[in-house]
């Protein structure tokens, strides 16, 4: 007996020593953990804050870019002022997110033109207008947007403003303007760019960041004014300051104060209120600055649960330590219900996760949930919402969507941006697993339609093909109704490619089957709306496709299987005007191939039925009547019917397509030679031919303005290494509490394994998306470099590029004009995405210059005044060699701006290094004169531009290429041929590496004139 009770004895000591160790531990944790979880958060809101200055400075940037651009053009045409009207229109024009633009001059630096000069375009609804600006009564160059950037000599952003009508009224609308100096050829100021914006647009990118929960962003001007704030009424009307003016609050004058003088950092106090934390740093080069406001309990939100919790772990642990005294009283006492058992069943049920709900149920709440999120998607894509793929993201990382469908999305919302590369390659990531197949074939068809329509965009018609033969093979497998119907669908698209192919027989086949699987369907289920519709829009489609090819004849099935499927539309609950707008369509289309086909007078009995119908009115409709007249060689009526159109009489508010603006005014130039009006047609000639090069310009820029996806993947990759930073600390600081717990609390260190390691494999997948969105990055990279060579006599051209990662600032280019032949090799000094948007900027420059007939050095001098600018703020400069060659005579003309030396053969060595003079790097040093130099005849003495990546690659000794290796093996090719030339290097230079990375990108370009 006493041996038990001594056991006892020693029991209860032994819990009372437990309990009083744990009780320290977690009063240890609970002091320690505060600051710990605020500097966690902390951290967390600057790296927020630096996202929303870079998210929200693109746009402004974009503004800047763009204006930029416009400055070398502007310089080089001062001889001719009425020029300027139509470069600010331009500017607007590409620009639409721009209000006004005007090109201003010094007081009577255009003679001819009197005092005052300012080129100014402005947005009015859906039209631009220009006029000239300034007179006695608005003096423009006594305005401070003119005065400011003129006196300080250098680019400004003004203060915003609030703008006024010509009655004095306030519209409600804040506008800034991004203002420029100009200069003459001697680097005297002569008037000033600027460019007009609403802060509307970047008002809403700020305003969307809420990195915690009731935190916001606010942007205050130079002078601490509310430009941007979620209460709109101080914009303008109030400072950070204006409190102080009440109450004295000298932590409020210290922050604005920080604020005011463009300083970085973080100031706790009582803000609005609320104690809060305020991070502010600046706004790019604007003068402006950003602040992230966070209440404070906000902050330490995750802090609050962690001390609940220890709070509670510190309760048991007391129990635990008293329990032998609570044991000794309930001897001596009546029996009570024990504190610790109650306390251990809350935690458990606490901890616990009650299951009641039937899996029927969960399946049907998991349904609409995923039913929701698709419809959310729809209406942001319709929005144009700018935190569209933030909230993909978003709904990919909660698990909300599986990554299949978040790729789908991210593919329907480029393909609304009209960005058919970048979507085509979601789609096909989309579609690189089974789980559409397996889980949703709906969205399997549509995502490989829009996979379909973008290669047909992009003119890859064997890709088109091959896709919707595949939707074809799964489709027609598919017993419902919506798959067979899809699969016609499919037939019609492969008939519509074959077309385009020229394979005219094998489209009618396709075609014919599209017309019996859809008029089988139609027939079957006559009382089914959808599909009476798409059986009509697919006789519908093909009809349009034979009617422009002017194949008549072959319509005619496809007009019997419209008016049939018409006639079975009638007979459901279709919508009536919806109806009566498809019936249009018919009559139309009927009164050409009625016409066309020898039935003259029923063709136009179905015309003059048209012409009766609402319809007929619209946009669409006006558009069919030309297509009818011009058939009918009607040309006084077209003519009439055509000029109605282009003077924009029944717009409507819809934006024509580029191809409809280029195809309304050639059919209007035919109208006015039919009609034997020549002077008209010849104005119309220049305007297509006008159209023609804005259209070529546009193509350029969007595909430059891909590179977006770049930043993206930037932005992803910060914060991936943001939360594996974030993570490991956790697990480390978890890993010290728990080990003193590990056998008492193992269920909660097993919970918190498992979340870190769904955690883990959340950042895993969202770093494979980050390596296929660079290799996206690569693709449209390589696209903006040429794959093909002029092919002409007397000339043999090849060049390649190979990037050292996944993108790099390595670059080349050529343009030829008549017998003139631009090129150029650059190497951007550093690698990755910073490299390539700076590689991009510098390419587009020299199309944009060389384009203007300038000379190598000029187009040198230019393209450095322009990246040594604002937008070359983090000091990157690129070697770069340009040439122009006559090729009738061979000259040379060409400036070397800190490049490597070209190696020129046709000498008794097969080839030497070519001496130069020496020029800086573009975009290092300012106002830099760059020298060009000219030899007199190249031919049949090849020319070998390269840049560093190849004589400076190392093997894994880190042993060099050189340059007398680079030389031996030119000699030993001869130049004999430029393709040739360029393979063996590239083979040597593998070989040479023996499997060790590339140390820099590799570029090399090869001309031989014979």
């Amino acid at each position: 007996m006493n041996r038990l009770k001594h056991i006892r004895q020693r029991y209860q000591w032994l819990l009372m020593i437990i309990g009083a160790l744990l009780t320290i531990a977690f009063g240890t944790a609970l002091y320690y953990g505060r600051s710990y979880v605020q500097q966690k958060t902390m951290d967390k809101a600057v790296t927020s804050l630096k996202a929303v200055v870079r998210d929200a400075f693109v746009m402004v940037n974009q503004i800047q870019t763009a204006a930029d651009g416009y400055i070398p053009l502007i310089e080089h045409h001062l001889d001719d002022p009425d020029q300027m009207f139509t470069y600010s229109r331009e500017i607007l024009q590409d620009n639409p997110v721009m209000k006004g633009c005007s090109i201003s001059f010094e007081p009577y630096y255009f003679r001819q033109k009197g005092k005052y000069f300012s080129a100014y375009s402005y947005n009015r609804g859906d039209s631009i207008l220009t006029e000239q600006e300034g007179d006695d009564g608005y003096q423009y160059f006594c305005m401070d947007w003119y005065l400011i950037p003129r006196h300080l000599n250098k680019k400004y952003w003004i203060e915003p403003y609030a703008e006024y009508n010509t009655d004095g009224i306030i519209v409600k609308e804040i506008m800034t303007s991004y203002c420029q100096p100009l200069y003459d050829s001697k680097g005297e100021v002569i008037g000033v760019l600027s460019a007009d914006i609403p802060l509307k647009q970047l008002s809403n990118v700020i305003l969307s960041q809420h990195p915690f929960p009731q935190s916001y962003c606010m942007l205050l001007g130079r002078g601490g004014t509310y430009i941007v704030h979620s209460d709109s009424a101080r914009l303008l009307t109030e400072t950070i300051l204006t409190p102080t003016l009440e109450n004295n609050d000298p932590e409020l004058m210290r922050l604005g104060r920080a604020m005011i003088s463009g300083e970085t950092g973080h100031q706790r106090l009582l803000f609005e209120g609320v104690q809060s934390h305020v991070f502010y740093m600046p706004f790019g080069r604007t003068g402006w600055s950003l602040a992230l406001v966070c209440p404070e309990f906000v902050l330490m939100k995750s802090y609050y649960l962690f001390a609940w919790l220890l709070v509670l772990l510190m309760v048991v642990s007391i129990v635990i330590m008293l329990s032998p005294l609570w044991i000794f009283i309930s001897r001596h006492r009546r029996p009570m219900t024990p504190a610790a058992a109650l306390l251990l069943l809350a935690t458990l049920v606490s901890c616990g996760q009650v299951k009641t709900a039937p899996n029927s149920e969960k399946n049907t709440l998991q349904r609409e949930k995923l039913v929701e999120n698709r419809n959310l998607l729809i209406d942001l894509g319709g929005q144009h919402a700018p935190n569209y793929f933030a909230v993909v993201d978003s709904l990919e990382e909660t698990g909300a969507i599986s990554s299949p469908e978040a790729e789908y999305w991210r593919g329907d919302h480029y393909y609304d941006m009209q960005k058919p590369r970048t979507a085509a390659l979601y789609y096909k990531k989309a579609l690189s697993t089974d789980y559409f197949l397996k889980n949703d074939l709906e969205y399997y068809y549509k995502a490989m339609q829009g996979l379909y329509t973008m290669s047909q965009n992009i003119s890859n018609f064997e890709d088109a093909v091959t896709t919707a033969t595949k939707g074809y093979e799964v489709a027609r497998n598919d017993t419902t109704v919506s798959g067979q119907m899809w699969a016609a669908s499919f037939l019609s698209s492969i008939g519509n490619t074959m077309l385009k192919l020229g394979n005219i027989e094998e489209a009618a086949r396709n075609q014919n089957e599209a017309r019996e699987y859809a008029e089988r369907l139609a027939q079957a289920h006559p009382d089914n709306s959808d599909l009476q519709e798409s059986c009509f829009l697919i006789a519908s489609n093909i009809i349009n496709s034979y009617l422009n090819r002017r194949e008549f004849e072959k319509a005619v099935p496809w007009m019997n299987m419209m008016e049939q499927a018409m006639a079975r539309l009638s007979a459901t609950d279709f919508n009536m005007k919806s109806y009566e707008n498809y019936y249009a369509m018919v009559l139309s289309n009927k009164a050409v191939v009625l016409y066309n086909t020898g039935h003259r007078e029923e063709g136009l009995a179905a015309y003059e039925q048209f012409l009766a119908t609402d319809y007929a009115k619209s946009y669409s409709g006006i558009y069919d009547q030309a297509f009818f007249l011009e058939v009918t060689e009607q040309w006084e009526k077209l003519l009439s019917i055509q000029l109605k159109i282009d003077s924009s009489e029944v717009a409507e508010g819809i934006t024509p397509s580029i191809d409809y603006l280029i195809e309304s005014p050639s059919t209007t130039f035919k109208a006015f030679v039919k009609t034997g009006r020549k002077d008209e047609a010849l104005k119309t000639a220049e305007r297509i031919i006008n159209l023609l090069d804005t259209v070529k310009d546009n193509q350029h820029r969007r595909d430059a303005e891909e590179l977006a996806v770049i930043y993206e993947t930037q932005q992803k990759e910060e914060q991936i290494a943001q939360q594996q930073t974030e993570l490991s600390q956790q697990q480390f600081k978890w890993f010290a509490v728990l080990l003193v717990l590990v056998v008492i609390f193992f269920i909660i260190y097993t919970q918190m394994r498992q979340n870190a390691a769904r955690r883990l494999g959340k950042m895993k997948a969202a770093q494979e998306r980050i390596e296929g969105e660079l290799q996206i990055a690569r693709d449209i990279q390589m696209s903006m470099v040429p794959r093909e060579f002029p092919v002409r006599d007397g000339l043999d051209m090849y060049a390649s590029m190979a990037p050292a990662r996944e993108v790099g600032g390595d670059l080349y280019g050529y343009l030829l004009q008549d017998d003139h032949l631009y090129f150029c090799v650059g190497d951007v000094s550093g690698k990755g995405v910073p490299a390539s948007l700076f590689m991009a900027q510098a390419t587009s420059l020299f199309r944009t210059l060389a384009s203007q007939g300038m000379q190598p050095a000029e187009i040198c001098t230019r393209m450095n005044d322009t990246l040594i600018g604002d937008n070359n703020d983090s000091g990157m400069f690129v070697t770069f060699f340009l040439g122009l060659i006559d090729l009738t005579t061979g000259h040379l003309s060409f400036c070397n701006a800190g490049h490597n030396p070209p190696v020129i053969g046709g000498d008794a060595d097969h080839g030497h290094f070519l001496d130069m003079e020496s020029n800086a790097p573009i975009g290092l040093w300012p106002d830099f004169q760059f020298v060009g130099e000219e030899i007199e005849s190249i031919k049949d003495h090849p020319l070998f531009i390269y840049t560093d990546g190849l004589n400076e690659a190392e093997n894994s000794q880190l042993v060099q290429f050189g340059d007398d290796h680079l030389l031996h093996i030119l000699r030993e090719t001869h130049f004999d041929n430029a393709r040739q030339v360029i393979e063996t290097l590239a083979g040597s230079v593998l070989q040479h590496r023996g499997g060790a990375e590339p140390n820099d990108d590799l570029t090399m370009m090869c001309i031989h004139v014979k």
